[in-house]
């Protein structure tokens, strides 16, 4: 409940195990940048805006629902 309610951050070793349970599984790479990406500011300032924009996609203190973006959820749209 303390993971919920945004009281406690699991640990990696704890956060591999609730994604085991839950059917998923932990993949982490770490790649150099490509160097167009690296030289270029403007490719640097596209870049972050593209991770701040997810970063608002995730609540900043978790609600007691949990009310966070569903990876390849399709999303349908009400028609009027």
């Amino acid at each position: 409940m303390a993971y919920e309610q945004g009281r406690k951050t699991p640990n990696v070793d704890t956060l591999d195990r609730i994604l085991t349970a839950c059917g998923f599984r932990v993949d982490v790479s770490l790649a150099s940048r490509p160097a167009e990406v690296a030289a270029d500011p403007a490719a640097r300032g596209r870049e972050l805006v593209e991770v701040l924009e997810l970063a608002e996609m995730f609540p900043a203190r978790h609600t007691r629902t949990l009310d966070a973006p569903r990876f390849g959820a399709r999303v349908v749209e009400a028609v009027a």
